[in-house]
């Protein structure tokens, strides 16, 4: 099981330790000259394959420098030699890759193998050798665990009739792409678009952080910022109260599983402070406070920041996919972990609740990927520990929920920001794939040229935990018209829509419940989709469809969503009108009727209708997902900044770096 040790902050004459981003350690910094610092680095479950995908993980480590002489002693980057030589590790295991804007380095495997890193004692050179070395100085030393993602070919697309998706293409290259030949449904897109070369596709190789952001790196990251720029990246002012939750109105913070709060007011010379505090006792820190979990209430301009402040930057919708799938083909309606098949782990029910070694009691079964998601009788939860599926040795790719890189949880948990490839000409990002710098700007924003700050250029990919709820199945109105059928003939055969073929045996009773047995109906808000019905002998068939849309249990006249009937003769498979949603991402229970000669009623909790019922008729329901846990190549909610203009309660994400 992945363990996740978590260190606590200590502020020496010379020098600050950091917190770990999720399980690497950096401990023991010191200077031994002027233009070195020296430190301990330490993870788990580390590899460098000699098999495909060939890849390896690192650790993004960049450092931050206080003068407290200074007036308002704010933190600065600390930029460092740009040559891989002036830079040393212990041990023979690693090795030290300088980069060349001198932002921090990446440190990794040196030879093939897979297990925990151990201790090593770690060398860098500072750029800056002038840094008094009287005890004024305070410098952080932070890490990022990242993954390799090799340069190749790759597919983006859906591989699926949907309506906002790619179509299945090969990039081949980073050369300029026109985005309107890339996007299915013309309707709304402009052929002229054009995606320049210097627009990152995905072809050219790019670290990417192995999880999403947790509560603990955001907090970190707020801690090194002034009280300026921490008004402009909270909920609540950093004035507050203590106790006050940093992201969220509380009780939202806890009830979403986000436990950042304020510990210590600030004021205009001085930053405040904060810290995790998931279990809710005042205390901050502990090893129950869910510094693990992922972030949500992250807004888009918050990942810009907290990305160009550790001196990386956003992905790409394109570099999202070659993430996911590498250098496979395109399957439909995949996740991340390369099906289409999802068990959903839900923080009702979870081990060592906010701790560093949270994970899901429940085991999925062969051949199902794992993902955080929201499952049947669950009305709110939040995001789990980051990486919560990984475990040392996990068996299958799927079973941990992992990427073909080895990426974790690219599906579900928290919705991944991107970069939008477009849909308009009009919206057409003008990011070129430039590198933060370290620094934000005094009001706490991205201070990147290339970076668009307006939400409109981003995409959210993925699904989140939020993908999915219902009530439970006592909750729902049943038919009390459930008598015997008395012909075989008279029966819905086979019900076809959106992504669900399914064949319905006949049976005795009128109702059938299939919410269970079959796999959810997948449907994205303002697509159309055609419902398909087959009968044996359908003499005067009638055919109605309701969504219990406010999930209040009940199918009420108003969420009947589509209609058909004749009183001629139909044999065979026939097409209903259209249903197109309009509804919160999130599951709800779908029913279907059919009845012989005379109309189901408006109401769908009880359509029967007439003594004919009970002779030819059948009542199904199925759980229908709006939106929800997006496959790899969806783009379903482009042009729609609800997840990330404001602060929502499933809304984080992760960063990349090229090298």
């Amino acid at each position: 099981m992945k363990k996740y040790k978590l260190l606590l902050v200590f502020v020496f004459t010379l020098l600050c330790n950091t917190i770990l981003a999720s399980n690497v350690q950096i401990t023991n910094v010191t200077r031994p000259a002027n233009d070195i610092l020296k430190f301990d680095v330490s993870w788990e479950n580390s590899w460098y394959l000699n098999t495909s995908p060939n890849n390896w993980d690192a650790v993004w480590v960049f450092i931050k420098a206080q003068d407290c002489n200074t007036e308002l002693k704010e933190w600065k980057h600390a930029d460092v030699s740009t040559n891989s030589s002036d830079h040393n590790v212990s041990g023979g295991i690693l090795q030290v890759d300088a980069v060349t804007d001198g932002k921090g380095v990446f440190i990794r495997r040196t030879n093939h193998g897979f297990g925990n890193i151990p201790t090593a004692s770690v060398e860098v050179k500072l750029q800056n050798a002038t840094y008094p070395n009287n005890g004024t100085v305070n410098f952080e030393v932070l890490g990022i665990e990242m993954v390799a993602v090799l340069t190749g070919d790759f597919q983006v697309g859906n591989a699926h009739e949907a309506t906002h998706s790619f179509e299945t293409t090969t990039i081949s290259s980073e050369n300029a792409i026109n985005s309107g030949a890339l996007i299915k449904n013309t309707n709304n897109k402009s052929s002229n678009a054009t995606l320049p070369n210097d627009f990152p596709k995905g072809y050219d190789q790019f670290y990417i952080m192995k999880y999403e952001i947790s509560q603990n790196q955001y907090a970190k990251f707020l801690n090194l910022l002034s009280y300026n720029q921490q008004f402009f990246r909270t909920s609540n002012p950093p004035t507050a109260s203590p106790n006050t939750n940093a992201l969220s109105d509380q009780p939202n913070g806890i009830r979403y599983r986000n436990g950042i709060i304020l510990t210590a007011p600030g004021s205009v010379s001085n930053g405040a402070e904060y810290g995790a505090d998931y279990n809710d006792n005042t205390t901050v820190n502990e090893s129950d406070d869910g510094q693990s979990i992922a972030c949500n209430f992250l807004k888009w301009t918050d990942l810009l920041a907290y990305l160009d402040w550790a001196a990386l930057r956003p992905m790409t919708e394109l570099e999202y996919e070659k993430a996911c799938r590498g250098e496979n083909s395109a399957v439909t309606d995949e996740y991340a972990w390369g099906n289409k098949i999802v068990h959903g782990a839900k923080s009702i029910s979870i081990n060592n609740d906010g701790q560093g070694s949270e994970t899901s009691t429940t085991t999925a079964p062969a051949n199902h990927g794992v993902a955080a998601v929201l499952g049947k009788n669950e009305t709110s939860s939040g995001p789990l520990r980051v990486g919560f599926a990984a475990s040392q040795g996990s068996p299958t790719r799927l079973s941990a929920g992992a990427s073909y890189w080895g990426v974790l949880d690219l599906t579900g948990n928290v919705w991944e920001q991107t970069v939008s490839a477009g849909f308009e000409s009009s919206n057409i990002s003008s990011f070129t794939g430039g590198l933060g710098d370290g620094e934000i700007t005094s009001d706490g924003k991205a201070n990147q040229a290339d970076w668009e700050l307006d939400p409109l250029y981003s995409l959210v990919k993925g699904g989140s935990w939020m993908s999915g709820a219902l009530l439970p199945d006592s909750a729902y109105c049943f038919p009390t018209s459930n008598s015997n059928k008395k012909n075989i003939n008279y029966h819905i055969s086979r019900f076809r829509l959106a992504n669900v073929d399914h064949s319905t045996p006949y049976t005795d009773t009128i109702y059938n419940d299939y919410t269970a047995q079959v796999e959810p109906i997948l449907m994205y808000p303002g697509q159309p989709y055609t419902p398909y019905v087959t009968v044996s002998n359908g003499y005067r068939p009638y055919v109605r469809v309701w969504i219990d849309e406010n999930n209040n249990g009940q199918f009420e006249s108003t969420e009947r969503v589509s209609y058909y009937g004749t009183s001629g003769t139909i044999n065979g498979e026939f097409a209903i009108p259209d249903i197109s949603v309009s509804l919160p991402p999130g599951s709800y229970r779908l029913r279907v009727a059919y009845s012989q000669y005379y109309a189901p009623s408006a109401n769908g909790c009880d359509p029967a209708n007439g003594n004919y019922w009970s002779s030819g008729s059948e009542i199904e329901d199925y759980t229908l997902v709006v939106g929800g846990l997006d496959p790899v190549g969806s783009r379903v909610n482009i042009g729609d900044t609800k997840f990330n203009a404001d602060r929502h309660p499933a809304t984080g994400g992760r960063g990349v770096r090229q090298f």
